[in-house]
């Protein structure tokens, strides 16, 4: 709602990136959420996940392939 707060309008039909985390720390309380299998992950509104660009899928998949 806020864009100064970080986020994205999602759009039914839209394409986007979304980058996630296997761990997630809560910042308001020590509390850790880990990822009990390889299908779920963790995000929120100030990660990189933005529109998707053939750019940065091209980017991505190169940094990937360093692993």
């Amino acid at each position: 709602m806020n864009k100064a707060a970080c986020g994205i309008d999602f759009t039914i039909g839209g394409d986007y990136l979304i980058y996630g985390f296997e761990k997630d720390y809560m910042g308001f309380s020590g509390v850790q959420r880990i990822a009990t299998n390889n299908k779920m992950f963790w995000t929120n509104t100030c990660t990189r996940s933005w529109y998707f660009s053939d750019e940065e899928e091209k980017d991505l998949l190169a940094e990937l392939e360093k692993y």
